[in-house]
């Protein structure tokens, strides 16, 4: 029997993090938490990994970068979700081979004809696939990284631009990067994929060989790579007779106000000193 990564959970302090590391299915996998303030002086050296949510306190989470280092320089896992705007300015990433290209995000796809999220999922033979499908990967993404040669792309948008990766070239230890951003919408009870996607992929991450008895559903596992295209596969929107017309009418309200903010400059959205 294969024995489990002792993983430790950034906590950024929020209600979605909160919930979302408490959770006994997950929290289960992991090892503990470390309140973000506190992780500069944290001992990490009796974890094998960390685990960094999306939407921390930019300028704190500034503060970890060397101590993610050295993680990765002993050889163990950093976990990156989500949005990584405020880095961008890095000439050599935030961490390293972290390559990040903004986006706009389209949170409504799935209201538009013929509708499809854009993402191909690649690798049918990698692990994590016997955990989640891509269907469970599939609700919006932040943006995409150009990971460095030698990384394993396992989720993609259209182009080929990385959503999910996993990086083992650019450190002695794992990377783990995605732009997807799980944790704060099942802590927010929103967004049911991603309580799907956590179901699957903690346990992958801790190690455990199989998903657990619980999750298995009937046509979950490996479904996705039921065509014959190379394991690349287009994930769509579910079938549907199509919203109310209210509901597409404030789904385009959103998307406006979504659009306005992210024509401002980054320097206007994210202080890297500390306020966002």
């Amino acid at each position: 029997m294969r024995s489990l990564k002792r993983l430790v959970a950034v906590y950024g302090g929020s209600s979605a993090h909160h919930r979302a590391l408490h959770e006994p299915k997950y929290a289960r996998w992991l090892a503990g938490s470390v309140y973000l303030p506190d992780l500069p002086r944290a001992d990490l050296s009796r974890y094998d990994g960390v685990i960094v949510p999306e939407r921390l306190h930019a300028g704190l989470q500034e503060a970890i970068r060397p101590r993610l280092r050295e993680v990765l320089d002993r050889g163990g896992t950093v976990v990156l979700f989500g949005d990584q705007t405020p880095y961008a300015h890095r000439p050599r990433g935030w961490l390293p081979g972290v390559d990040w290209e903004h986006r706009p995000t389209n949170y409504w796809w799935w209201l538009e004809p013929r509708a499809t999220s854009g993402l191909r999922a690649h690798h049918p033979g990698h692990e994590l696939w016997s955990h989640l499908s891509l269907d469970d990967a599939t609700w919006h993404q932040h943006g995409v990284f150009h990971p460095p040669p030698g990384a394993e792309v396992l989720i993609s948008a259209d182009d080929g631009a990385a959503v999910l990766y996993v990086d083992e070239v650019s450190t002695p230890g794992t990377l783990v990067v995605t732009s997807l951003d799980p944790m704060s919408h099942y802590g927010s009870y929103f967004m049911p994929a991603t309580e799907r996607f956590l179901d699957g992929f903690l346990p992958w991450l801790a190690g455990a060989a199989h998903p657990p008895r619980s999750w298995v559903r009937s046509g979950r596992q490996g479904d996705h790579f039921g065509c014959k295209n190379d394991g690349i596969v287009t994930s769509a929107a579910p079938a549907t007779t199509g919203p109310p017309e209210e509901e597409r009418r404030l789904a385009v309200l959103e998307q406006e106000m979504a659009d306005r903010l992210m024509a401002r400059p980054a320097s206007e959205v994210y202080d890297l000193d500390g306020d966002r």
